[in-house]
C-alpha cells in the first residue's frame, strides 16, 4: 500500500495519487512554550498525530487522503516571554501558508484541509484560506481540532472553566496518549483561571463575544492556564479517536463537494 505521507512519496508517485482526487491535510502547529510538563512541539504532535491517523482511516475506506509534513511554526507573540518559543510574524505566516497551498494546487490537487492544532493561528489560517480563494479560485476548509469535538470533551471532561486552556487537562491527556514519557508528570500543577467577564475568558472552550491580545504571562506566570493534573491517557484516548473520526468525516465532506 502506498504511503499516505506525502513526504515518503517520490514524484512520479505523487502524480499518480493526484490523479485519485485526494484530500491533503497540512498541518499546522507550532513551537512554543507549554508549561513545565510539555515538550515545545506539543500542538505540532498532536496536529500531525491526528492527520496521520485520519489519513490511515480513510484510506483504508477508500477516500484517499494524505498529510504533509507539518508547518511547525505558528504564530505565537503571546507566548514570547517564555524560553524556547518561536513566532512568525503575520505577514509571514499568511504567505507561507498561502505558498504551501499554492504550490499543492498547481500540482493539480484539488481538496486542501488547513488542520489548525494552535490556538493563535486560528484567524490567521482562516486569513490565509481567504487569501488563497481569492488568488487561485479555491479554498482550503479551515478547522480546529477541538471545535471539532466540543461536545465529547464537554462531557468527558474533568475540570471547571477554566481548567482547559494552555498545557491543560485536554493537552496533557493527549501527550500521554501520543507520548507519555514526553510528559513531565513530576511538574504538573493547576494554573486555573476564573472568568472576570462575561465577554471574554481564555479556556479554549468559552463562547468569547470579544476579542483582545494578552501576553500569557499576564494570564499565568507558569504559561498553563487549566488543571494538567486531571489528564490521564483514558481521556487522551477517547479525544483522539473522536477527533480522528471528526477528520475523516471532514474530508468525506470535502471530498463529496459538500465543503
Amino acid at each position: 500500500m502506498m504511503s499516505h505521507r506525502w513526504a515518503e512519496l517520490t514524484s512520479p508517485e505523487v502524480a499518480a495519487v493526484i490523479e485519485r482526487d485526494p484530500v491533503l491535510i497540512v498541518p499546522l502547529g507550532s513551537l512554543e512554550q507549554h508549561g513545565p510538563h510539555l515538550p515545545l512541539a506539543t500542538d505540532t504532535d498532536i496536529g500531525l498525530a491526528l492527520a496521520e491517523a485520519a489519513a490511515g482511516a480513510r484510506d483504508a475506506r477508500g477516500v484517499p487522503v494524505l498529510t504533509t509534513l507539518p508547518v511547525w511554526p505558528g504564530y505565537s507573540p503571546h507566548h514570547m516571554d517564555f524560553a524556547g518559543t518561536i513566532t512568525l510574524g503575520p505577514e509571514t505566516y499568511l504567505a507561507l501558508v498561502g505558498d504551501i497551498a499554492g504550490s499543492l494546487y498547481r500540482h493539480g490537487v484539488q481538496h486542501v484541509l488547513l488542520l489548525n492544532s494552535h490556538g493563535g493561528n486560528t484567524w490567521l489560517a482562516k486569513a490565509a484560506a481567504d487569501r488563497i480563494a481569492v488568488r487561485v479560485g479555491r479554498s482550503p476548509v479551515v478547522c480546529t481540532y477541538w471545535n471539532l469535538v466540543a461536545d465529547e470533551v464537554a462531557a468527558a471532561r474533568r475540570s471547571p472553566p477554566g481548567g482547559m486552556g494552555h498545557a491543560c487537562e485536554l493537552e496533557t491527556s493527549l501527550q500521554l496518549r501520543l507520548d507519555p514519557a514526553r510528559v513531565r508528570t513530576d511538574r504538573l500543577a493547576p494554573s486555573v483561571i476564573a472568568p472576570t467577564s462575561p465577554y471574554h475568558h481564555a479556556e479554549m472552550f468559552a463562547s468569547n463575544r470579544v476579542a483582545l491580545y494578552k501576553p500569557f504571562k499576564e494570564y499565568s506566570p507558569s504559561g498553563v492556564i487549566g488543571d494538567p493534573t486531571l489528564a490521564t491517557p483514558e481521556l487522551g484516548e477517547r479525544i483522539f479517536q473522536a477527533t480522528v473520526e471528526a477528520i475523516v468525516e471532514v474530508c468525506s465532506e470535502i471530498y463529496r463537494g459538500r465543503l
